[in-house]
């Protein structure tokens, strides 16, 4: 069980396993998500005094870009 929710431990580890094993040899494919996930948690902050800014930085290095600015009109 993972944060809750019901999974097969055998398949979880089998795709584990396969990720291990190709991650190596496409490190330069896969950087972004680990920069982006790393700088997310490094500016997150849930009681920032000014949320949009901060959830605006802190999702700044994520993929979609286009969609950040989604979000950010809906919030502005």
């Amino acid at each position: 069980m993972i944060g809750g929710v019901k999974c097969n431990d055998e398949k979880l580890s089998v795709v584990i396993t396969a990720y291990k094993e190709y991650f190596p040899s496409h490190w330069k494919d896969e950087m972004y998500k680990w920069e982006a996930i790393a700088h997310f948690q490094k500016y997150w902050d849930i009681n920032a005094e000014n949320f949009l800014d901060m959830f605006m930085t802190a999702t700044d290095k994520t993929y979609s870009r286009q969609q950040n600015y989604r979000v950010w009109r809906i919030l502005h």
